[in-house]
């Protein structure tokens, strides 16, 4: 990539970050957030304080699902006989309620709440425990993520956007999509383009499956597609192989 590219990014991500921090209603509610959830109103001092916390958080998950939780299956087991749509609200609603799944949740509001990306969610939560400027990282650019359909386990690959992204910005980016397009398992050999007499290669399968002989098919083809080439009977073979090979029949 491009240097001038990347500070580009950069510049435009410093900027981002600045704007962000110089609003006194963003800092005054990642204290707040802080305080809902015991974290230090400065954050913490050290990635030891942070995993003791994250360590007590998934303890508190743990108990709320053994106690309230578990209060609920019986609840939960009649709505999905009754009405499946109600028990996956009220699924949804009952582990809203559970710690790790409260501050997550609440890590998102925030993130609506003072317009950022989705896909910077994972980036502001760093610093939301350190309160360290350096922490808090936003992506550049449009960034590339490989997936799997569920129902045909192919691979899928996505370009995720925001709302700064230009046309620019993703032509920079397209020679890693293409190494990416590499690993797809349906993908051909040459590009997709308009096959050119695909029509005429249709027909002659057709007709030499209803059992015609080439002969046959030739003066047919010459009827049917007058004036876009002249068709002898030793073409057929190769019209025949053209289009099982387009088709993935051979």
């Amino acid at each position: 990539m491009k240097k001038e590219v990347v500070e580009k990014w950069s510049e435009r991500v410093e900027q981002r970050i600045s704007l962000i921090l110089g609003n006194p209603y963003f800092k005054k509610d990642l204290i707040l957030l802080r305080e809902k959830f015991d974290i230090p109103q400065k954050g913490f001092d050290t990635t030891k304080e942070q995993w003791k916390w994250e360590k007590e958080v998934w303890a508190k998950q743990e108990k709320y699902y053994r106690t309230e939780g578990a209060k609920h299956w019986q609840e939960l087991e009649q709505l999905l006989k009754k009405d499946p749509l109600k028990y996956k609200a009220r699924q949804d609603e009952i582990n809203s309620l559970a710690p790790h799944n409260r501050f997550k949740a609440d890590l998102a509001k925030l993130i609506i709440k003072y317009k950022l990306s989705h896909r910077d969610i994972d980036m502001i939560e760093p610093y939301v425990y350190y309160n360290n400027p350096p922490e808090l990282r936003l992506r550049l650019g449009p960034s590339i993520e490989t997936t799997f359909d569920p129902e045909t386990d192919q691979r899928q690959i996505k370009i995720l956007i925001d709302a700064n992204t230009t046309i620019s910005d993703i032509k920079t980016i397209w020679p890693n999509v293409m190494i990416h397009q590499k690993s797809l398992s349906y993908r051909r050999k040459n590009k997709v383009q308009p096959i050119p007499n695909l029509k005429m290669y249709k027909r002659a399968y057709e007709l030499d499956q209803e059992g015609k002989t080439a002969q046959k098919v030739a003066e047919i083809l010459n009827d049917e597609f007058k004036g876009v080439t002249t068709v002898g009977y030793n073409d057929i073979a190769d019209y025949l192989k053209r289009y099982k090979k387009h088709t993935g029949m051979n």
